[in-house]
Protein backbone atom coordinates (compact mmCIF):
# COMPACT_ATOMS: atom_id res chain seq x y z
CA UNK A 1 0.00 0.00 0.00
CA UNK A 2 2.32 2.33 0.73
CA UNK A 3 4.36 1.96 -3.22
CA UNK A 4 0.58 2.23 -4.02
CA UNK A 5 0.70 -0.90 -5.84
CA UNK A 6 -0.38 -3.98 -5.19
CA UNK A 7 1.20 -7.53 -3.93
CA UNK A 8 0.87 -9.20 -7.72
CA UNK A 9 2.32 -6.21 -9.07
CA UNK A 10 5.31 -6.24 -7.02
CA UNK A 11 5.99 -10.02 -6.83
CA UNK A 12 5.52 -9.83 -10.63
CA UNK A 13 8.14 -7.07 -11.21
CA UNK A 14 10.91 -10.16 -10.16
CA UNK A 15 11.16 -13.64 -11.49
CA UNK A 16 11.38 -15.24 -8.14
CA UNK A 17 11.56 -14.68 -4.47
CA UNK A 18 15.56 -15.25 -4.64
CA UNK A 19 15.36 -12.45 -7.33
CA UNK A 20 13.82 -10.54 -4.87
CA UNK A 21 16.12 -10.74 -2.00
CA UNK A 22 19.06 -10.41 -4.76
CA UNK A 23 18.12 -6.89 -5.17
CA UNK A 24 16.87 -6.03 -1.86
CA UNK A 25 20.33 -7.33 -0.74
CA UNK A 26 22.06 -5.19 -3.31
CA UNK A 27 20.02 -2.27 -1.98
CA UNK A 28 21.38 -2.31 1.08
CA UNK A 29 24.82 -2.86 0.24
CA UNK A 30 24.59 0.10 -1.95
CA UNK A 31 23.25 2.23 1.05
CA UNK A 32 25.86 0.60 3.30
CA UNK A 33 29.10 1.29 1.24
CA UNK A 34 29.25 -2.69 0.97
CA UNK A 35 31.95 -4.04 -1.68
CA UNK A 36 32.08 -7.38 -3.06
CA UNK A 37 35.92 -8.96 -3.31
CA UNK A 38 36.92 -11.85 -5.19
CA UNK A 39 36.46 -14.85 -2.62
CA UNK A 40 34.65 -12.96 -0.17
CA UNK A 41 31.86 -11.65 1.25
CA UNK A 42 30.48 -7.87 0.60
CA UNK A 43 31.98 -5.80 3.58
CA UNK A 44 31.82 -2.53 4.77
CA UNK A 45 35.24 -1.30 4.23
CA UNK A 46 35.34 1.51 6.95
CA UNK A 47 34.31 -1.33 9.24
CA UNK A 48 37.23 -3.35 8.46
CA UNK A 49 39.65 -0.07 8.56
CA UNK A 50 37.78 0.66 12.32
CA UNK A 51 38.33 -3.20 13.19
CA UNK A 52 42.18 -3.52 11.70
CA UNK A 53 42.95 0.02 13.71
CA UNK A 54 40.95 -1.18 17.26
CA UNK A 55 40.64 1.40 18.41
CA UNK A 56 36.94 2.11 20.40
CA UNK A 57 36.60 5.54 19.14
CA UNK A 58 37.20 4.60 14.91
CA UNK A 59 34.50 1.64 16.16
CA UNK A 60 32.02 3.76 17.74
CA UNK A 61 32.40 6.56 14.81
CA UNK A 62 31.04 3.71 12.01
CA UNK A 63 28.38 2.84 14.23
CA UNK A 64 27.38 6.38 14.91
CA UNK A 65 27.28 6.57 11.06
CA UNK A 66 25.50 3.22 10.28
CA UNK A 67 22.72 4.60 12.94
CA UNK A 68 22.30 7.86 10.90
CA UNK A 69 21.36 5.52 7.94
CA UNK A 70 18.32 3.82 9.70
CA UNK A 71 15.84 6.23 8.12
CA UNK A 72 17.26 4.87 4.61
CA UNK A 73 16.53 1.66 5.53
CA UNK A 74 14.36 0.95 8.24
CA UNK A 75 10.78 -1.19 7.47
Amino acid sequence: AAANTTRVTFYSHFESRRELMRALIHGLNSILERRDEPGRSPTASLLVAAVREGSREKLGGWLHEQAARWPLIKP
